[in-house]
């Protein structure tokens, strides 16, 4: 019984390792003149200026990390064609806005990445 637990825990290693995502998404929130951002980050961004819009842009971009991707598949909060590592979507002030993409990779295997953007404008 020892050995057959050692040996699942092993496994299970092995597998979250595997799954740990070694590609991440980014997002990159535009602002205007003396605005405040945060840098590109992997999973959230956030962007801030005294422009009293109602919307600014937002990019999300798939790094790679080195990970070779077959194919990015784009299923929420963005729309750019299949394989397309960069996505742009407007970004609506006080609401924010979460991106998800389906990677393809080698082997038969996939991961899902996400990005959450946010945006306030003095409004």
């Amino acid at each position: 019984m020892k050995v057959l637990t050692i040996v699942l825990l092993i496994l299970a290693s092995t597998f979250s390792i595997k799954a740990m995502a070694v590609s991440e998404m980014t997002c990159d929130v535009s602002t205007q003149g003396n605005g405040s951002f945060s840098p590109p980050a992997a999973g959230n961004c956030f962007g801030f200026d005294y422009t009293f819009r109602n919307s600014t842009n937002v990019t999300f971009a798939i790094e790679p990390n080195g990970q070779t991707i077959l194919n990015v598949i784009w299923i929420q909060g963005c729309s750019a064609s299949n394989g397309a590592m960069l996505c742009s979507a407007n970004l609506r002030a006080y609401k924010s806005l979460t991106a998800r993409a389906i990677l393809i990779l080698p082997g038969n295997t996939f991961q899902e990445v996400t990005a959450t953007a946010q945006y306030e404008s003095g409004f």
